[in-house]
C-alpha cells in the first residue's frame, strides 16, 4: 500500500472510531439512567415490602445514622447507633424517605428491652437490610411474585 491510501484509511477509521465512541458514551449514560431508575423502583417496592411490627434479628453489625427519637432516659449506651449481631429491633413506622425502628432487645450484658426508637434514612436501612443474603432472597422472591401476579391481572 502506498502512503496516501494508508493515511486515508487512518482518517476513515478515526472518524468511524469517533462515531462509535460517541454512541458508546450515549449508551453508557442511558444505562446509568436506567440503573438509577431500577434502584429507585426497588427502594419504593422495598418500603412497600416491609411489614410493621416485624421483629428483625441483626446479622453482623448495623451501623446507622439514625436520629434517636425516644427511649429510656436512664439508659446511656456507648455506640448507640450500632446494633450488634443478634440484637433485635422492629419496624414501627415507614414512609418514602425513612423508617422508624424500635430496639427491642440488647445483648450487651444487659438483656433488656430499652425501647429506644430511631428514625433512619430509607437508603441506609435498605442497604443494611438487604446485606443479609436470606433477606435479600426473600425480597427478590417478593418482587418476582408481585410481578407474576401483576402479569396475571393485566
Amino acid at each position: 500500500m502506498n502512503v496516501f491510501k494508508i493515511e486515508e484509511q487512518i482518517k476513515s477509521k478515526s472518524e468511524e472510531y469517533l462515531l462509535v465512541s460517541n454512541r458508546a458514551s450515549k449508551l453508557r449514560l442511558e444505562l446509568d439512567y436506567l440503573r438509577d431508575q431500577l434502584e429507585s423502583a426497588k427502594k419504593i417496592e422495598f418500603i412497600e415490602y416491609l411489614e410493621l411490627e416485624e421483629i428483625t434479628i441483626t446479622s453482623g453489625f448495623f451501623r446507622h445514622n439514625g436520629i434517636r427519637l425516644k427511649g429510656s432516659s436512664n439508659l446511656i449506651m456507648q455506640n448507640d447507633i450500632l446494633l450488634y449481631n443478634g440484637e433485635k429491633f422492629k419496624l414501627i413506622k415507614k414512609n418514602k424517605k425513612s423508617v422508624v425502628i424500635e430496639v427491642v432487645w440488647l445483648k450487651r450484658g444487659l438483656d433488656i428491652n430499652p425501647k429506644i426508637q430511631y428514625r433512619i434514612d430509607r437508603d441506609v436501612f435498605y442497604n443494611y437490610y438487604l446485606s443479609d443474603s436470606a433477606r435479600e432472597k426473600a425480597f427478590t422472591t417478593y418482587l418476582k411474585r408481585k410481578n407474576a401476579l401483576q402479569q396475571i391481572l393485566d
